[in-house]
């Protein structure tokens, strides 16, 4: 429910987006299409970030080291997250889990971090009507439920094949977020003239010196701006 809600919530936010930029392009609203240069700012940022961690998470699936500190608590803290859904939907305790030592996986890396991450009701469920391809048994069962390493390796395997599509969706999005973004910047500043005043003044009196001097001096004169 939470993900067909925030689907709703984000579709909404998406539609008076398009609005405020669609009214304020077409009354020559400064200060509106400022906002919405903004906001398209913030999207794009947030929309970035969700890409890149899908796919520095994809990365730490598949193995990959990459050597930064940053990076390296993030997939402890992933790890964390894996080993609370396996508390929570196979019911066995966290003090029944070892603590890691030398690598990830099937362990705890904060045991805090893992009693305090609320599991949802309904990954659980899925988790037990979803058969994992490497065992061929329901990630959440009684073989599935067995050992914390072998969970982790199906719950895994479950996520990449999920989230690989968002990464697909979140960066060609955030490309196209930030097009617009510099579409709308150009269009702010290619129609100073009809929202800036100072500027349009500005321009008016150029232009009434260049027909003046065109008018003393046809053939010499520069041309109207």
């Amino acid at each position: 429910p939470f993900a067909v809600y925030a689907g709703f919530v984000f579709g909404g936010a998406i539609i008076l987006l398009a609005g405020l930029g669609y009214f304020g392009a077409v009354r020559q609203r400064k200060k509106l299409l400022i906002t919405y240069w903004l906001l398209m700012v913030a999207c794009t940022l947030v929309v970035l970030s969700v890409g890149l961690i899908v796919v520095l998470y994809l990365g730490y699936l598949d193995g990959i080291s990459t050597g930064s500190a940053a990076i390296d608590s993030a997939a402890a803290a992933v790890n964390d997250v894996q080993m609370a859904v396996y508390a929570t939907c196979c019911n066995v305790t966290v003090a029944s889990i070892a603590l890691c030592t030398d690598k990830l996986g099937g362990c705890v890396v904060d045991v805090g971090r893992v009693e305090d991450f609320e599991v949802p009701d309904a990954l659980c469920n899925l988790l037990e009507v979803t058969e994992s391809e490497q065992e061929g048994v329901n990630i959440v069962s009684f073989e599935g439920c067995q050992f914390p390493t072998a969970f982790a390796e199906q719950f895994q395997e479950f996520l990449s094949a999920n989230i690989e599509f968002l990464g697909a969706v979140f960066l060609p999005l955030a490309l196209l977020l930030t097009l617009a973004t510099i579409a709308t910047m150009v269009l702010i500043c290619s129609n100073r003239y009809d929202y800036d005043p100072y500027y349009r003044a500005k321009i008016d009196q150029r232009n009434a010196e260049i027909a003046a001097a065109e008018a003393a001096d046809p053939d010499g004169a520069p041309k109207l701006v």
